[in-house]
């Protein structure tokens, strides 16, 4: 048996959903129904997507009616649907299996009777205006309005051309505009005017079509839509009375009226208070009277009384004078108790908008940061007067300069440091002291005194809060120690003390040729008879802070001195006499046959032919001992010959 259907029902004007109705002896299968079985189109041949299709009271499997959704709501007009092979691979099947013929045309009729009608009590405007509003017998169809009004044309009493800027369906533009609505607003220029009654009539406009209600029956072009009536007054309504507690936001009287040559009147308790614009501010108790005029016949006014309370005016203090609204502490400082006057009754104090427990009084203490207020209430008046101030506890900058040192004096002072933070400053001190150009995270002491220094380094951030840091520096002094030249003694004499005492010495230690003495810990030492070494002394300041000196001590054992003979002529200046000897530093002195006639390493005799005895003494301990032989030598006398005389000549 084939499937045919019977009828559509539920199919009306502006709906999405109807039902298929098939023959009672041909139910269908339900589970055969899919949305991709039926195809829609509308009057204009374009297509309206299938949203669902679906088995209706289905028993058994089966069912004789199948309601469709569509996604646009119909028009009048004949729509069809098609049937069609669909996902599932078939089309709607017969409980026998059979199916439905593929596209099968089932005709969607609907037809619209109703006639588009003004409400004509809705259709008034004031005698300036800058709006429209008509109000319909039934839903437009807002997507057929064109949002620039090019659908209206409106004219006046006298023929005049109302200049028509735009168009809203239910108080929005398309594309913006609800599918549909009642209310249509026709836009004019503000401050309008027009002798009545205004013709609205129907165009055709830019998007091709006059205005329609939602079964997309169009009106006619050139159809009076509306008559209106302008009115010969200007409606001005300021809304109820007005009581409030006199603090912003004060209200605004508006007269709604923004015509060119509108007049404006504003007075307060019988007294002027502004003439030149449509709104006031009303931030006084009164009654305040609005009158606007345009022209010689169209005005309107209205009254309103506005009554501001009075608020209690509260302050808070540190109990003498006004804290400022934030409160920057750093930490350590003290929270300030606070206090608060008030012009009101009562308080209530609040710590971050929540009510503290039991704060009633003038007073109070708050034991950490946050925002605190407090609330008064005006006698007889239910206003509230407060006032409010945040405490801010700002954190303080980190330092830390690190341990105590000690140093020698002769070592330079450690560089010393904190952390550097971007926006704060620093400040060092010596011993108390500021010192100058010492601005930066580091500072290194030039010249550390001797003994116990305290340096200290205060940081200090945009917030005026500021953290310090010190440290000790002990500077150990150290002093030069002074053992003297190197010396010499003769062998068998005792040498003297080597000294090596020093103010600040805590102990010492001498060393010889570089190995350690044992039990040689004072600050003299003898040196060993007989013995050359070479002697070291290191001198402990403590801490590891050390003097040394060095002092070579060596003997002689045995004194040689050697000088040489001179010959000379008789008349002439004899040589010198020089001594020498392997010892170095000796005192030498010159005799004569047991008479000292001169001293110096250089001798001049003067005495003539004979001995000379010299002398070399070291250090008055030992000496050596050399002679000199100082020969005069006669020069002969020249040969004289007078006379003549005959010499012979010998022959070879």
């Amino acid at each position: 048996m084939s499937v045919v259907v019977d009828g559509v029902t539920n199919l009306a004007c502006d709906d999405t959903t109807f039902f298929l109705v098939f023959d009672d002896s041909a139910q269908i299968q339900c589970g055969s129904i899919v949305p991709t079985d039926i195809r829609v189109t509308l009057p204009s041949g374009l297509p309206n997507p299938v949203v669902s299709a679906v088995g209706y009271n289905c028993i058994n499997g089966f069912t004789d009616s199948v309601l469709v959704t569509v996604l646009n709501p119909f028009p009048a007009g004949t729509s069809y649907a098609y049937t069609k092979v669909g996902n599932d691979g078939n089309t709607f099947l017969s409980e026998c299996g059979s199916s439905m013929p593929e596209l099968d045309s089932i005709a969607l009729v609907i037809t619209d009777s109703s006639v588009l009608v003004v409400d004509s009590t809705s259709a008034l405007v004031g005698c300036v205006f800058d709006k429209i509003e008509l109000t319909f017998n039934q839903p437009l169809f807002c997507f057929g309005i064109a949002s620039n009004g090019s659908d209206f044309t409106v004219v006046d009493a006298n023929g005049n051309n109302i200049p028509v800027t735009g168009a809203l369906c239910g108080g929005a533009a398309n594309p913006n505009a609800p599918y549909s609505a009642n209310l249509l607003t026709i836009l004019t220029n503000p401050g309008t005017t027009g002798v009545g009654p205004l013709y609205v009539i129907s165009n055709i406009g830019s998007d091709g079509n006059s205005i329609a209600n939602t079964c997309e029956t169009y009106i006619n072009a050139n159809d009076t839509i509306a008559v209106v009536t302008v009115l010969t007054y200007i409606p001005v309504n300021f809304g109820p009375d007005v009581t409030q507690c006199d603090r912003p936001p004060y209200p605004i009287l508006d007269m709604g009226v923004l015509a060119p040559t509108a007049v404006f009147n504003w007075t307060l308790n019988g007294s002027s208070v502004g003439t030149n614009n449509d709104s006031l501010l009303a931030n006084q108790s009164g009654t305040y009277i609005g009158v606007v005029g345009v022209g010689a016949v169209c005005s309107g006014s209205d009254t309103i009384v506005v009554d501001l309370l009075a608020i209690p005016t509260v302050t808070i203090t540190d109990g003498a004078t006004a804290l400022p609204d934030t409160l920057n502490l750093c930490p350590g400082d003290p929270i300030p108790s606070l206090s608060s006057t008030t012009t009101g009754t009562g308080y209530q104090w609040f710590n971050n908008g929540v009510a503290v427990l039991g704060a009633t009084t003038s007073t109070f203490t708050p034991t950490s940061a946050g925002l605190y207020s407090v609330q008064s209430v005006a006698t007889g008046a239910p206003c509230i007067g407060s006032d409010q101030i945040r405490i801010i506890i700002n954190s303080a900058p980190f330092t830390n300069i690190g341990n105590d040192q000690t140093i020698c004096s002769n070592q330079a002072a450690p560089v010393l440091s904190t952390s550097s933070i971007n926006g704060v400053t620093y400040q060092w001190t010596a011993n108390g002291s500021i010192v100058t150009g010492a601005t930066t995270n580091q500072y290194q002491p030039a010249s550390p005194n001797s003994g116990l220094n305290t340096y200290q380094v205060t940081a200090t951030n945009a917030a005026g809060c500021s953290s310090s840091a010190s440290m000790n520096l002990l500077v150990i002094q150290i002093n030069a120690v002074a053992l003297g030249n190197d010396v010499s003694y003769c062998a068998g004499v005792t040498p003297a003390d080597l000294d090596a005492n020093t103010t600040g010495a805590i102990s010492y230690q001498w060393y010889n040729n570089g190995g350690i003495i044992t039990g040689a810990s004072n600050a003299q030492l003898t040196p060993v008879t007989g013995q050359n070494d070479n002697y070291i002394v290191v001198v402990d300041f403590g801490s590891g802070c050390t003097s040394t000196d060095t002092v070579a001590v060596s003997f002689v054992t045995q004194i040689t001195v050697s000088t040489t003979d001179v010959t000379y002529c008789q008349g002439s200046t004899p040589g010198a006499l020089t001594a020498s000897s392997t010892v170095s530093g000796l005192t030498y002195t010159w005799s004569f046959n047991g008479n000292q006639v001169g001293a110096g390493q250089s001798f001049v005799p003067t005495n003539g032919t004979g001995i000379y005895t010299v002398v070399g003494d070291f250090n008055g301990q030992c000496n050596g001992t050399a002679t000199a032989n100082v020969t005069e030598i006669e020069v002969p006398q020249a040969m004289s010959i007078t006379g003549a005389a005959n010499y012979c000549v010998e022959k070879q």
